[in-house]
């Protein structure tokens, strides 16, 4: 019996881009939801955190920058059309299991609708789509649930049409503005569904970097060796935050609703401890220990492009059923995956794929992922000096929700 791959999932970073379902989010009234986020903003911390963790085991001295929110979100739609313990699974990887399944997308519609930036400055673009085998009848409250809390674009295609990669590629680069171009080669003959979250970020710096002071500068590398990099310099007050084995600095987009929080290890310490040591609870101690004070920074100017499978880090997480084609159940999806009627569904790939760009302007960034199937009052005593010319870890952040958007260990820019 020929069994159907359900879930494809490709996450690209650089802009935000998540592939689950078109979401150019939800504009629901802010009255009695206006902040039920406000019940996955810590679960969404933790599985960020868990899955980074993850990703720099497997993949250190690397560059990686990955998008949590992304993969969150697009796993949480597919956990629509999931039961039993597939869907068990998925709600306590994303540590959601405490709520109930209409709790989950509620929080999610109103964090995206929180998300929506009111800044000049600051570009923040989610979109949600689902990508069905024109030949497969979707059970009509999985469509319409994705639709109502994600807002997610429902299309149906003829996936032996070549042509069917180009309109769902095509459909990526717009959400992310061209940052990410391509998150499906091929189309495989078992494959029913793309479920796929894009997000595109563009922010301008609050205080722009002088284009006539960046210059050449040697960045160490983690095996000792040294690169010229183009570091931009610029003094001024910033929120800062020091200790015996790191410099921490943010810098804020626009009005400062979003920053960039950069942690620089020291020399007596390096990347790796720092990132031992990087869990929610030291994250939500660092980031109300930030003071504005006056300093001289420096970062390097760069861009890079980063994709990741994440099949074996998810199932590390807990998510396992849904990964095999003989226990997923994801009966919710379609009669065609429910297995007393039909052969059956599985996540066959996730993938995430991310953008960045970091300049004297601002910054660009976009993830996209596919699933088949401050204190301001305290003053620093002292002018402090940080120039990041070696491996680091950064986050950009959106201050009123608490989401970190990106994340990434930058060790060659």
């Amino acid at each position: 019996m020929k069994r159907y791959g359900l879930l494809k999932i490709s996450i690209v970073f650089g802009v935000l881009l998540f592939l689950f379902a078109s979401c150019p989010i939800l504009a629901q009234k802010r009255n009695t939801a206006a902040k039920s986020y406000d019940k996955i903003v810590e679960p969404n911390l933790k599985f960020g955190f868990k899955l980074f963790s993850k990703i720099v085991r497997r993949e250190y001295g690397k560059n990686i920058f990955i998008s949590p929110p992304s993969a969150a979100i697009a796993l949480a739609m597919a956990n629509n059309s999931a039961a039993g313990k597939t869907r068990d699974e998925i709600a306590k990887a994303l540590q959601l299991n405490d709520l109930t399944i209409s709790e989950v997308n509620s929080a999610y519609s109103s964090l995206l609708n929180a998300l929506k930036s009111q800044d000049k400055k600051v570009e923040l673009l989610v979109a949600n789509s689902l990508w069905g085998r024109k030949e497969i009848e979707f059970k009509p409250k999985f469509l319409t649930t994705n639709n109502k809390y994600y807002n997610a674009e429902i299309k149906s295609l003829d996936f032996s049409d070549p042509q069917s990669v180009s309109i769902i590629n095509g459909w990526v680069s717009a959400k992310t503005k061209g940052l990410i171009n391509q998150i499906i080669k091929k189309i495989d003959p078992s494959a029913i569904l793309f479920i796929i979250n894009a997000i595109y970020f563009k922010g301008i710096w609050s205080y722009k970097f002088d284009t006539s002071k960046t210059r050449k500068h040697p960045f160490h590398l983690l095996d000792g060796m040294t690169i010229n990099v183009p570091m931009m310099f610029q003094s001024g007050k910033y929120p800062y935050f020091a200790t015996e084995k790191f410099q921490a600095i943010s810098l804020p987009y626009g009005d400062g609703r979003t920053s960039m929080y950069i942690f620089l290890p020291n020399k007596n310490s390096n990347l790796k401890e720092f990132l031992d040591s990087l869990n929610i609870n030291n994250w939500k101690k660092w980031r109300y220990k930030f003071v504005r004070g006056k300093g001289n920074i420096g970062i390097p100017r760069f861009k890079l492009e980063y994709e990741t499978k994440l099949n074996d880090v998810l199932q590390s997480l807990g998510i396992v059923s849904a990964f095999d084609a003989k226990s997923a159940d994801f009966k919710n999806l379609s009669e065609a995956c429910d297995r007393r009627k039909g052969p059956g569904c599985f996540i066959s790939e996730v993938i995430q794929k991310t953008f960045l760009e970091v300049d004297e302007e601002g910054t660009r960034a976009a993830a996209v992922t596919e699933i088949g199937m401050a204190l301001t009052s305290v003053n620093v005593s002292q002018p402090f000096s940080m120039t990041v010319d070696r491996p680091f870890f950064c986050a950009i952040v959106d201050n009123r929700t608490q989401t970190i958007l990106f994340m990434g260990a930058i060790v060659r820019p």
